[in-house]
């Protein structure tokens, strides 16, 4: 059973939108931002 697929992206276009989705689903709007692009870049990078 396979739940997700592996995508590998070495531009990392997605990033910004990963962390739009993350900081607005799942971070309480009046805490401080925790989900940014940089900080992915960063972490993945």
């Amino acid at each position: 059973v396979e739940y997700w697929s592996t995508i590998e992206d070495d531009n990392l276009i997605n990033v910004d939108k990963m962390a739009f989705f993350l900081q607005s689903e799942f971070s309480n709007s009046e805490a401080d931002q925790i989900w940014s692009a940089e900080y992915f870049k960063w972490k993945l990078g």
